[in-house]
């Protein structure tokens, strides 16, 4: 994984949990941070940053559980996005732990394959080619599904859901030409 992505996943992981009081410190930490990455994902982050400040924590808890935890199209499970209830689930999860996943931190005893602890797997990544994969195969589609069930919905999440994504097609771009030839294309 290129170094300078490795902050922006811990954190955007973060915010991809259930909110709690540390939301809007993250959040100002992660505009700052996407700044020079992506004014996307930054402008994204600041609408919802806005929002977090203008509304209590508990309504943000709420409105986190119905967006991911009671709403099956938005659900943070990648291998649900990309297989559905199928088999093929249970076995790419598991693929994701042997894999990807053996050095992550997994004391919030989420499965494999919720969209935080997959964003935190790319911390650990050493190899740019597995972190690639896991991105442009397995984030990003299921990143565009969960937008698109959001879409015409007047949900905060959304904005983090496209910064997210934002972020993801910026590293996997990043990735793919090299530091040199990134910067000569912007």
């Amino acid at each position: 994984m290129v170094k300078r992505g490795k902050k922006i996943f811990r954190i955007l992981a973060a915010i991809l949990e259930c909110p709690t009081a540390q939301l809007t410190d993250q959040l100002g930490e992660s505009v700052r941070m996407l700044e020079p990455v992506s004014w996307e994902a930054k402008t994204c982050l600041e609408h919802f940053l806005a929002f977090c400040f203008a509304n209590p924590l508990g309504r943000l808890q709420g409105i986190y559980d119905s967006t991911f935890d009671c709403n099956a199209a938005c659900c943070p499970y990648v291998g649900h996005h990309l297989f559905g209830h199928d088999r093929s689930r249970t076995l790419f999860a598991a693929k994701v732990k042997d894999e990807y996943l053996s050095h992550v931190d997994s004391r919030k005893k989420e499965t494999p394959d919720h969209i935080a602890v997959m964003l935190r797997s790319l911390i650990v990544q050493d190899s740019v080619e597995e972190a690639r994969d896991l991105i442009s195969y397995c984030l990003i589609p299921a990143v565009r599904k969960m937008v698109k069930a959001l879409d015409g919905k007047d949900n905060p999440y959304r904005d983090v859901l496209l910064a997210v994504l934002h972020t993801l097609e910026t590293e996997d771009r990043y990735a793919a030409v090299g530091p040199a030839q990134y910067a000569a294309a912007r």
